[in-house]
This record gives structure tokens, sequence and C-alpha cells, in this order.
């Protein structure tokens, strides 16, 4: 027995191979037909790249004839509507377009920003599928009597392979169009849309085999329950109840599992859901603080090949600077930069209420490529942080959970061989709790009421 984890994210798809004993065989990244006009995709795509990907494992001779059991995590909020053929009415939407703004004030008062918020885990927001969908079945005149399905990623690979729309509940939830309350799809959002419920993907809320010794790309595989690439993410790194990571890449993400719903009803920036073993997720984006990065990188005209020197301007440094002093390098100006950024996770850590207790902060992507960032996120939070460079990371946890799916374990404990983990403990606590209680909290709190 093999077990698979194929991600398809937005830029490509990565995938993982596992042996029986959970050793790492192989892996794969294939790029991604990125979207047109900034939005419209190919969902075709959707479903090739897992075929690609189960071929490329062929082709290397590392399946044979052994049965492959795989598991699928998947972008959320992208979709496509479908006809009664399961064949496409709509294009194919990227979570990364949006709806009209008029459209969602129309959300915010037909259901009001809280009720939506406590419904969905999600403000009424112009990237979510709910907007988009309705503007499409507006002007398309596609009569809803030809809708069979709306369908997000993992529904529509497997009404191409199954011939029947099968989603998870952490795909469903990141729709606005499902209720995190009552488990379900919302009936009356729906009817908002123009849709009824009998018309969306039949979700599967726990692990499961989905669909077993199906042909794809001449490989026998066994189908798991699809999980959301954040979620899978957390089943990779294994987190318990009230244990966080941040993920960080363009956008920097902190996420936790909770044994109930966490909600944030002043300013909804936390974003709560179900997992798939019984209790809750919850999802905080902090936005686009790679890109921020990067752009910092042009202004400064720092190059990524010298921030290994800076690095070292770093490790001299001591304690964090006051707003008193001035910058007088590119290298304290990034430290600077890099502090307050890490100000911004410990205030969401506080506001969340998840501070207090925390014994560590496991840290993931593209921020561990300086090894800087880690260490300053620790002496900030006062409280050590793992990080773990491991770029199919989410394929890692859709292999993980389709494993459980089948033996009802997670394989054994630690990373896969060749997995870098570093462990970085805080330092200047003291100087650097001054500086956050006395000039961070009081600004970020003031951003927050502003």
């Amino acid at each position: 027995m093999r077990f698979c984890g194929i991600d398809i994210g937005t830029t490509n798809t990565k995938g993982v191979l596992m042996d029986r004993d959970f050793n790492l065989l192989g892996k794969i990244i294939l790029p991604a037909c990125l979207p047109d006009d900034g939005y419209l995709v190919s969902c075709q795509s959707w479903c090739d790249s897992v075929g690609q990907v189960l071929d490329g494992f062929k082709c290397r001779d590392l399946i044979g004839n052994i049965k492959v059991v795989c598991g699928l995590a998947t972008q959320g909020g992208s979709f496509v509507i479908l006809d009664r053929q399961f064949q496409p009415l709509s294009p194919g939407f990227s979570w990364l377009g949006r709806c009209s703004e008029a459209m969602v004030d129309r959300i915010r008062s037909d259901f009001g920003s809280q009720t939506f918020y406590q419904k969905t885990g999600w403000a009424p927001d112009s990237w979510l599928m709910i907007g988009k969908v309705r503007e499409w079945m507006e002007r398309s005149g596609v009569a809803s009597d030809r809708v069979r399905c709306v369908s997000t990623v993992p529904d529509y690979v497997c009404t191409q392979i199954l011939g029947r729309p099968v989603t998870d509940v952490t795909n469903a939830q990141i729709s606005g169009l499902y209720d995190i309350e009552a488990g379900r799809w919302w009936p009356e959002i729906l009817n908002w849309a123009h849709l009824k419920v009998n018309q969306m993907s039949q979700v599967v809320n726990r692990p499961e085999v989905v669909a077993d010794d199906v042909d794809i790309s001449g490989v026998s595989v066994t189908l798991t329950t699809s999980l959301h690439d954040q979620y899978a993410a957390m089943a990779a790194c294994g987190l318990q109840n009230d244990e966080l990571m941040l993920a960080t890449g363009s956008a920097w993400v902190i996420n936790g599992r909770t044994s109930k719903p966490l909600f944030d009803m002043d300013r909804f920036t936390v974003h709560p859901g179900r997992d798939l073993c019984g209790g809750f997720g919850f999802i905080t984006s902090f936005g686009g603080v790679g890109k921020d990065f990067d752009r910092l990188l042009a202004e400064l005209g720092i190059g990524y090949g010298d921030l290994d020197k800076l690095n070292c301007e770093f490790d001299k440094a001591g304690p964090p600077a006051m707003p008193s002093q001035k910058e007088r390098s590119r290298g304290e100006m990034l430290r600077r930069h890099m502090e307050e950024l890490g100000s911004r996770v410990r205030y969401m850590l506080e506001k969340v209420g998840v501070m207090d207790g925390l014994g560590k902060l496991l840290m993931t992507g593209g921020a561990l490529g300086s090894r800087y960032w880690p260490r300053m996120i620790s002496n900030v939070c006062g409280v050590p942080v793992e990080g773990v460079r491991f770029d199919e990371l989410t394929a890692y946890g859709a292999a993980r959970f389709a494993r459980f799916a089948v033996r009802g374990d997670w394989g054994p404990d630690g990373w896969p061989k060749g997995v870098a983990v570093s462990v970085f403990e805080p330092e200047y606590r003291a100087a650097y709790d001054e500086w956050y209680v006395n000039h961070q909290r009081p600004k970020l709190k003031a951003e927050d009421i502003g």
C-alpha cells in the first residue's frame, strides 16, 4: 500500500508519496494554470493535476501494481457551476477574483454583517463565493433549474472521476454558503443566490473512504475525504487543541485547533470552522505580509542574496530599538520592519485569547529562509518557535489524513527524513516585553480601534 497526498494550489500542485510505514518515497511539484484576467481558471486543470501527479510517481516506478490511498488538499473558494451532466455552465472562478462591492453591500443589508459572520465564519467580502455566484446567476441568464451543482475544487474532481459531487466540511465552509453552527448548507443564503440545497455537493465531515478501486492514470486508487489546504497544514503538523502554527508566504496566517468555535464579533479577524476530527479550527490572516516584505526589499535595494549578510548584522544586534532611535542603515530599517511584524503576530495571539499558556509556536513557509524571522518572532512573543522547512507540507498533511481514513492512525511521530526542523528560543525577553507593552501594543490597539 502507498499513501499519496496531493495539494491543488493556486500557483502549483504538489504531491508526496509515502510507503506503508510512512517513509517518504518521492515528491512532485507541477506548475498550475494561472488565472486569466486575474480570476478565470481552467477547472479541468484541477482534475488533470491529480492524474499528472500519480502518473509522475508511476513513471518513476514508485507505485507498480500497488494500490494507492490518496487524499486531496485544495485551495478554498475557487469554484465552477455545473450542469446535470457535470459539465461547466460557468467559467472556473479563482478565489482571487472578486464580486462587486455593491453585491457585498447587498449581503450586509439583507443578512447583517454579524449574523453572516456567526453563521459562516466570515464577514461579507468580495472574494467569497456567495457574491460571485449570485452575480453570475443574474448576469448569465442561465435558468436555475439547469444548475446541478456549485462545485469547489475537490467536488469538481469527484464529479469527473466518480460521477458525483462530494466535498468536505473544511472546503464547504470557505464558501460563505455553509452554516458552521448547524453543520449544513445554509438554505436562506442559497435561496438568496437563486439556488437550492439539492444543488450543492454532499459534505463529508469525517475521515473516510469516498471511493475504492478507482482507476486514475492507470493507478488503482482509494480516494479519501478531501480537506482545505490550511486544515491539511494543521494535519501535517499534528496540531492538537490550543496549539498554533504560523504559516508564512505571500500572506501570513495563524492556524489553530480549539474545542469550540472561536469568534471575533468586533472585528471579524478570526475565521472559525469545523474540522474533520470532531472539533473546530480557526484561520486568522495578516494579509500580504510576504508581498510587503518583498516590496520593502526592492525599495531598500536588498536582494535575497544579501539576506545572509544582513542576518550576520542581526546576530550582533541586541534588544529592539526604541521608537526615538533613528535607523542608520538598510539592515536596521529592515530589522525594524521585521520587529513591527513580529509585534503584530503577538498582538493577534493576544487578541484571539491564545497567548496565555502558549508553550511554543510552530512556524512554516518562506519566512524561514531568513533565520532572523523565527528568532525575532520568538523574542517578541516570548515563546520558543519551531521552524519546519517542508515545501510539500500541505500535501504531506493530505497523505497523513488519507492514512488516518483507512488505518485510524496518523503514522509515526516526527517528520520524514530530510525535513529541516530548527528550534529558536527567546532572547532579551525583558527588553522585548518592555518594548512591546509600552510602545507596540498601545499603537496596535489604537490602529485596531481606528
